[in-house]
């Protein structure tokens, strides 16, 4: 017998597509409900624009997309996503595990899409990959097992590897931490955990890096280094640590490498392959969760001079964008 909530969802998806199939020419209202600053998903957004205007979707005769950053406090997100409810959107893209769990505590109804959280069935956020069985679902960037590869980069950028620091935001990239915690353990590297609880920590973080001889740094994926991902390469910098991390936007701010799933190809893929279907009447519930498709490795070559590193030829071949 099918449960209550399968029901309700098979209800409302029904309702949300005789809703749409009166008027295919009505525009289309999409929350935006992100985890950070404008400047932190400027190039996300306009990649969301590019993949929705492919499917014919253009502001402002057929797109009205309603913004709501939380410029990185978490606290921030219930009344933020309650405000898009009250706006009466018609699906809600969003990102970060904290902010869609506050998308999906503000509504059982309105269709949620989220296009890079770490892990969507180990956070609890859908039943499983192959069906969410309820209003959210998306992309989810399986961050756990991208550890031991960084690890191994990192090892192949910096001869001789023994010791490194890894940062997280508290409470945030569980997975990660416990997967990078096995990775250090089989490869003999000796690791310090760091968990920073603001960003008034990040700086003492790096200042304690030298006294405990760290050789590098890795960082976890998480709102509160994520958004802040330029003073993070600067204190990098500073400290003459070379680091990895999952988002190249930190390599492009001058830290030394990145790799991880190409964010831009997952956004453009919510957009195009979930937003698009479920504003033609497609049920959140029945749309499987996909994973990342695409990686990415990016040196930063600049930096690797400026740290005293000679990245072999063999590594730098490796790589899918070397900046110079």
């Amino acid at each position: 017998m099918m449960d209550r909530r399968a029901w309700l969802a098979s209800v409302v998806g029904v309702l949300f597509a005789f809703a749409h199939a009166q008027d295919p020419r009505r525009r289309a209202r999409v929350g935006m409900l992100l985890h950070g600053t404008p400047a932190t998903y400027s190039t996300a957004t306009s990649v969301l624009r590019e993949g929705l205007a492919e499917r014919g979707y253009v502001e402002p005769t057929t797109l009205e997309l309603v913004f709501r950053f939380s410029n990185g406090a978490a606290d921030r997100l219930p009344a933020l996503a309650r405000e898009l409810v009250s706006a009466e959107v018609d699906v809600v893209v969003t990102s970060s595990t904290p902010a869609v769990r506050a998308a999906m505590a503000s509504t059982r109804t309105i269709p949620i899409v989220f296009f890079a959280v770490a892990d969507a069935m180990g956070s609890g956020l859908v039943a499983s990959l192959a069906r969410p069985g309820s209003n959210a679902t998306g992309l989810t960037l399986l961050i756990p097992d991208l550890a031991a590869k960084q690890l191994d980069l990192l090892g192949d950028l910096v001869p001789g590897l023994r010791r490194v620091t890894v940062l997280r935001g508290r409470g945030e990239g569980a997975q990660a931490f416990e997967s990078i915690a096995a990775a250090v353990a089989a490869r003999g590297v000796e690791a310090r955990f760091v968990e920073l609880s603001s960003a008034e920590e990040i700086g003492p973080a790096f200042a304690a890096m030298q006294p405990a001889r760290s050789q590098a740094v890795i960082v976890v994926d998480g709102p509160l280094l994520n958004n802040r991902d330029a003073r993070i390469a600067d204190l990098a910098a500073t400290y003459r640590l070379p680091m990895i991390s999952t988002l190249r936007r930190y390599v492009d701010a001058g830290s030394l490498a990145s790799y991880g799933p190409n964010i831009n190809a997952m956004v453009r893929r919510a957009a195009t392959h979930y937003v698009d279907r479920i504003l033609k009447g497609a049920n959140p519930a029945d749309l499987p969760v996909e994973q990342p498709t695409k990686f990415e490795f990016v040196i930063n070559l600049k930096t690797a001079k400026t740290l005293g590193l000679t990245i072999p030829q063999s590594v730098l071949m490796r790589a899918d964008e070397v900046i110079q």
